[in-house]
């Protein structure tokens, strides 16, 4: 178990955040008292639910600029 300091740390959040979190359900933990303990699990299940994938690269056939591409991705001239 972690406390909310070591998850937050891991997670790269404030720990206030993980706690606003915890206290809305969005992820799982036990509490204990005042303290706020994460598992593994819930941390990695949080993650899963929680990441986005990376949109794939659109080669630039042309040479063109990269505004001038996604321009042209867009229908502008």
């Amino acid at each position: 178990m972690n406390t909310a300091d070591q998850a937050a740390k891991y997670l790269k959040l404030a720990p206030e955040k993980l706690k606003r979190l915890a206290r809305a359900r969005e992820i799982g933990h036990v509490k204990a008292g005042r303290t706020y303990l994460f598992s593994r699990e819930a941390i990695q299940e949080w993650l899963r639910r929680n990441s986005r994938e990376a949109k794939p690269e659109i080669s630039n056939p042309y040479g063109l600029t990269d505004r001038a591409w996604q321009n042209i991705q867009r229908g502008r001239r």
